[in-house]
């Protein structure tokens, strides 16, 4: 005896779509922010004035202020990022601050003048948080747990973005070397880099290649999303569109296609903040506006084949 079964889809698994979560997720005035995720939960940090604030949220629609202590107005909110086990920020003058809770702030002893921290790189050794220091006037990479010590390694080369920049991480556990970042950024000066960096750990260095980019990268935003990595840019209409480049590789890269398009309805936007979630739903965070100013609508995504019920 033989069984039957017939499912169709009632939507189409392929499409990307899309919801406002919310258009006033952050209270005016705001002149900076950047938002990440930590302890499950989305921590916003935002400059208004004089004064650096803060908003916690589980969902991306709702949240609770925070009393933000020990953060300073000349933080980089470009600069803040996240690992399991604290958020880390610079500022202006290249000292390091942690938090462990969100909320509290501390400036770590200076070892060395911290010029960038990209993130956590994976390793097929131990995975460490990527930086940039100042090494007797020379620009180098240095990899670090917590920034109370450093391994100091190769000088980055003389085009490499330090500031302004995004990254999304390659961890194929499948496959044992394949562990890199991709990037895209500024130069030192803030002009343009037109190039998408690749950057691996091999035999105690650091290597880097730079693909000229067949897009525009300025003020673009990288993230892993089904298995590949997306990038939130720009066209030549003022409009944000999705680059996809397949399988991580960073080097080839296509428009994504109307079904998996950005709606009509959303603005135009530079530096967003982008965060996947475990239940496969892209959050799309503020940015810069066309105008200067900052946004404060939130938008979800994910695609129909990864939903998870």
């Amino acid at each position: 005896k033989y069984e039957f079964r017939l499912n169709i889809h009632q939507q189409n698994p392929h499409q990307l779509v899309w919801t406002q979560l919310t258009d006033n997720y952050l209270p005016f005035p705001i002149d900076a922010q950047k938002t990440v995720a930590f302890n499950n939960r989305f921590y916003t940090y935002y400059k208004s004035g004089q004064n650096i604030k803060g908003v916690v949220s589980s969902d991306g629609a709702t949240n609770t202020p925070l009393e933000v202590s020990g953060l300073p107005p000349t933080i980089q909110f470009s600069s803040i990022v996240s690992t399991p086990t604290a958020i880390y920020a610079l500022d202006n003058s290249y000292s390091v601050y942690k938090t462990i809770d969100g909320v509290l702030w501390t400036k770590l002893p200076e070892i060395y003048q911290v010029k960038s921290i990209y993130g956590i790189l994976p390793s097929v050794a131990t995975d460490s948080i990527l930086t940039t220091i100042n090494d007797e006037e020379t620009l180098k990479f240095a990899k670090t747990s917590d920034f109370t010590s450093f391994h100091v390694m190769n000088a980055i080369p003389t085009d490499f973005p330090i500031t302004q920049f995004s990254t999304a991480n390659i961890k194929d556990t499948t496959i044992f070397w394949r562990k890199y970042m991709l990037l895209v950024g500024e130069n030192a000066d803030n002009s343009l880099n037109s190039k998408i960096w690749i950057i691996q750990e091999k035999d105690d260095a650091i290597l880097t290649s730079g693909n000229t980019a067949p897009i525009p990268t300025q003020g673009s935003t990288l993230f892993p999303y089904d298995q590949n990595i997306y990038m939130l840019t720009t066209s030549t209409e003022n409009k944000n569109v999705l680059y996809i480049s397949e399988k991580g590789n960073g080097i080839a890269w296509h428009l994504a296609d109307s079904l998996q398009a950005l709606p009509s309805t959303f603005n135009y936007r530079t530096n967003a903040s982008i965060i996947v979630d475990e239940k496969n739903y892209i959050r799309i965070f503020g940015g810069t506006s066309e105008r200067q100013t900052e946004l404060t609508d939130v938008w979800r995504g994910r695609l129909n084949r990864l939903a998870i019920n």
